[in-house]
């Protein structure tokens, strides 16, 4: 009889000595959420029965939450490692993002990869190998890579996407998506922090093109204008920028 196949989760229950799960813990892989099954039978995490709910700081609760998820995905890199061969390529994406995480950037880019060849359709996870391109400077892959994003409908890469067209310097094929990253800025909330890079972007892109395009400028300055939004210091610094190089009047 063909043995049936074990999923990554069930393989986290028993590496974590849980045979039914207690709790979940959700921590932050760069721009993605990835949960953990931890069991509470682990012989360091005693079971607790609380008659009254406890109380923490948020500050308490956020350092626990960064520990557990720290630890967490210590143990799943090292199964990994030492079980690499029971992993189908399918399965592969929550390692990718724990080794981004950890800033051990070549094998997160190879086990991307790896996964990408089996789901090559996942938008999040070209996102996250262009991320990992970001990092270590390899702009014109990650210019590859967020283009794939985009291709498979991650909204999100058109913003990185600009960022890594203008950290590599290919400003005619940045301002060849200024409508995208405009109608991207303008699909977010307005205290959205991804709205105000956007526009960042767009301001930096008027300043840096021969010539200096004042109607770029203008685009970015509506989009500001919608609301009443404290704009962040370096948003500010930028419209300075600009006002002074189109010689305008600060508003």
């Amino acid at each position: 009889m063909t043995p049936k196949p074990v999923s990554v989760e069930e393989k986290l229950k028993l590496r974590f000595h849980g045979s039914a799960p207690d709790a979940q813990i959700f921590f932050l892989t760069g721009l993605t959420l990835v949960g953990l099954t931890v069991g509470c039978q682990h012989q360091r995490m005693p079971q607790m029965r609380l008659s009254e709910p406890m109380v923490v700081s948020p500050q308490i609760r956020t350092n626990c939450i960064e520990a557990i998820a720290k630890a967490g995905r210590h143990e799943l890199l090292r199964y990994f490692e030492t079980h690499e061969k029971e992993f189908k390529p399918e399965e592969l994406l929550p390692i990718a993002k724990c080794y981004g995480v950890e800033g051990e950037y070549e094998k997160a880019r190879q086990v991307y990869s790896k996964y990408l060849e089996a789901v090559p359709n996942d938008g999040a996870a070209w996102r996250g190998l262009g991320n990992v391109d970001m990092l270590t400077g390899r702009f014109d892959s990650a210019i590859t890579n967020y283009s794939k994003a985009v291709a498979c409908g991650d909204i999100e890469s058109i913003r990185l996407l600009a960022a890594a067209y203008y950290s590599a310097g290919r400003f005619p094929e940045m301002l060849a998506i200024v409508d995208e990253l405009e109608a991207y800025a303008y699909s977010l909330p307005p205290t959205a922090e991804e709205r105000f890079e956007a526009v960042d972007l767009l301001l930096c892109l008027a300043l840096k093109l021969e010539p200096p395009r004042r109607s770029i400028f203008e685009r970015a300055m509506v989009i500001l204008n919608q609301s009443d939004v404290h704009w962040p210091g370096q948003t500010r610094a930028l419209v300075k920028m600009a006002e002074e190089k189109f010689q305008l009047t600060p508003q």
